[in-house]
């Protein structure tokens, strides 16, 4: 905080001592206060007072109007590249990671090489939504649905059958929680969003959810349960289409989707 004012208030005391050293400087205030104050009148509707030190004194608070003004917009400009610079390195972070992933899968490698590179891919991706909830960890849970080994007909959108995928998550995974997925993973939707949870379920404090998914059988997909009222909006859903594109793509790489089957986390 004081690296922010320093500056400014360095030079309005500056000004006010040459105020007291020169009549001709307090012309030059004058000039000044009437060049400056036009653009931004509507914040001082009064007259500056006559007296030279009040004068300076208002000059100061031009001055200061000024720097927060050309502050406030410098750092939403800077915000919105650190946004764009965050999104960019979770992008590269994630892609780092899964292209190792796969890699590990094609090459054969160790199975503790796989699952490393695996929990890391999924950690990556993991991180990048909650960027883009910008929320507490507490609040929101991440789920991996994937076919289980032993399915062979495959779990079909809007298709009547039992129960028989894998979740895979850092969260513990209830039997509500499965239920509530179950129905979800048999949406006719390749991403459902559903802001009023908490009327379909009883023993989880779950409010909101989102969930991307292939159509036709079921391949991969992932699910996002929000522990919090008033999160999804229309930002939200926009910024959850890139990520999850990824995994409309990941899911039909058979070799990842098993190796992701045997991770417990």
């Amino acid at each position: 905080m004081g690296r922010f004012y320093r500056y400014p208030i360095f030079y309005i005391l500056l000004t006010i001592v040459l105020t007291g050293m020169s009549e001709t400087f307090t012309d030059v205030i004058d000039i000044f206060n009437d060049v400056l104050i036009k653009p931004i009148k509507w914040l001082y509707p009064l007259k500056a007072h006559q007296l030279s030190f009040v004068k300076v004194l208002f000059f100061g608070i031009i001055l200061l109007s000024y720097y927060f003004i050309i502050s406030g917009i410098y750092n939403f400009i800077m915000g919105l590249r650190e946004n764009q610079f965050n999104e960019n390195q979770y992008l590269k972070q994630f892609e780092k990671y899964l292209s190792e992933a796969i890699m590990n899968v094609e090459k054969n490698e160790s199975d503790s090489k796989i699952k490393e590179s695996i929990t890391n891919f999924m950690d990556s991706f993991e991180e990048w939504i909650g960027s883009i909830l910008k929320l507490q960890s507490k609040h929101y849970k991440c789920f991996w649905i994937i076919p289980s080994p032993q399915l062979e007909s495959g779990i079909n959108s809007g298709e009547n059958q039992t129960t028989d995928f894998l979740l895979i998550s850092k969260a513990t995974i209830t039997n509500e929680i499965k239920n509530l997925l179950s129905f979800i993973v048999r949406s006719s939707k390749s991403r459902y969003f559903d802001t009023q949870v908490s009327q379909h379920i009883d023993n989880e404090p779950i409010e909101e959810l989102m969930c991307v998914r292939n159509f036709g059988d079921l391949k991969l997909g992932f699910a996002v349960l929000i522990y919090k009222n008033g999160v999804i909006n229309d930002q939200i859903k926009q910024e959850f289409l890139i990520p999850t594109s990824y995994l409309l793509l990941m899911g039909f790489n058979e070799k990842l989707t098993e190796a992701m089957a045997t991770i417990r986390r």
